[in-house]
């Protein structure tokens, strides 16, 4: 009779006859050996692992702790394993979680073996890492690159436990930005709160070692995610914080929104001829991904600006450029999330001049985008198309239902994500 197949954590645990109970305390005690205080498994936590039938990661601490036990990937430990050992198919389809964690387990190894001495080549991994996460960021589902960032600033902390002290200032400046990155992805999956976390321990870090450009990116961060959620005034008081010593287009564009949603023409208008005269400025900006602000992304900001302001044939125009700018970039710079974005405000400026054929044209293409790539800052702009579509005469004409179909359809799909990727 065919044995049912199990997970290589089960297998492992069958080798070393192993109980749950016992598993359970092996795990607590290998915990303890890394420091990892806040560890803690129950053991539905574990029969949900051993199910094979896992939709997300565990969390960041409990990965590191069962990769270092049992000496493999998570990615393999809670997948089936097969009778006897065999190599992939050729055809197999590549898990780049599975990639990514062996090349982290590489990293980890390495900065044990410099002890408490950091050298540069430990500061270069973790730059590295840092770097290839910004540039996924951009194109890349976000969940995954979210469980990736929360176990590179894992390792960063560690690092700062017992800092070596010629490399403790080099540590905060990756630790901060990895937070502010953590800041944006939390806004971006619908937890403000703990993007906040985030964001405020990147402020620390960053005003430890006087970077001011890790400071300022951190608080635009802050005021970007309350302009989105319709707090515009609030967004402005983040920006004063920072001071025109900083001179990031992405934050004069952010002003211009915030101005533009307060009804202040004059003062957003002014705000985006800023955004047209900066240039790349500071050490942020080296590191590129999210951290850029090319000119595709400069676009979309502009046209939801001159949205908002009401300016709906310059908004429709310029968030087409964008749109032109993004599919005929490299592709691994292509934002979907700014792209989706950016449709829907062609969506809303064609409804809102009563272009229903073409409002629905644009919202479909925010449809055929595969689900994980839906962010909860499209939840706003689809609730905006609502209203506009809502407006217009002949509320019942087809165009009309269309539209209202697929914002439905993307308004439960982008809210499903958020509910998977907190399970």
């Amino acid at each position: 009779m065919a044995r049912s197949r199990v997970t290589l954590l089960q297998r492992l645990m069958e080798e070393r006859h192993l109980s749950h109970a016992d598993t359970i305390k092996l795990l607590e005690r290998r915990a303890r050996q890394m420091g990892a205080a806040d560890f803690s498994l129950g053991e539905r936590t574990l029969d949900h692992w051993l199910s094979g039938t896992l939709r997300t990661a565990p969390q960041p601490v409990r990965r590191r702790v069962l990769e270092a036990e049992f000496g493999h990937a998570v990615t393999e430990l809670l997948s089936f394993a097969e009778d006897g050992p065999r190599l992939p198919s050729p055809r197999a389809a590549v898990d780049p979680g599975a990639v990514s964690a062996a090349a982290a387990r590489s990293a980890r190894f390495g900065q044990r073996l410099d002890g408490n001495a950091i050298s540069e080549l430990t500061l270069e991994q973790l730059r590295l890492r840092l770097a290839q996460l910004s540039a996924g960021y951009v194109h890349a589902p976000i969940w995954p690159v979210f469980m990736e960032l929360a176990a590179l600033r894992d390792d960063v902390l560690d690092l700062l436990e017992t800092p070596d002290p010629a490399r403790a200032a080099d540590l905060y400046v990756i630790a901060g930005t990895t937070c502010a990155m953590l800041a944006h992805a939390s806004g971006n999956l619908g937890f403000l709160d703990e993007a906040a976390v985030h964001a405020h321990t990147a402020l620390i870090c960053g005003r430890r070692v006087g970077h001011r450009h890790l400071t300022a990116w951190a608080l635009g961060v802050r005021a970007l995610q309350a302009e989105w959620h319709g707090r515009p005034n609030e967004a402005l008081e983040h920006l004063a914080r920072i001071g025109p010593e900083v001179p990031y287009g992405w934050l004069a564009a952010i002003e211009a929104r915030a101005q533009a949603s307060r009804g202040r023409a004059g003062e957003a208008l002014a705000a985006l001829e800023r955004v047209e005269r900066t240039r790349p400025n500071g050490s942020l900006d080296a590191i590129g991904g999210i951290f850029a602000f090319p000119e595709p992304k400069r676009l979309f900001y502009s046209a939801s600006a001159l949205r908002r302001l009401g300016r709906l044939p310059d908004a429709e125009s310029t968030a087409l450029a964008a749109i032109r700018e993004y599919e005929s970039g490299p592709r691994d710079q292509r934002s979907y999330g700014d792209e989706a974005l950016a449709w829907l405000e062609v969506a809303i400026a064609r409804a809102g001049r009563a272009e229903l054929d073409g409002a629905a044209e644009a919202v479909e293409r925010v449809g055929d985008l595969p689900p994980e790539r839906l962010v909860v800052p499209l939840l706003r702009p689809l609730d905006d198309l609502r209203t506009s579509v809502s407006a217009v005469r002949l509320r019942s004409a087809a165009p009309t239902t269309r539209i209202l179909r697929a914002v439905d359809a993307l308004t439960t799909s982008t809210r499903r994500q958020v509910t998977d990727a907190g399970a």
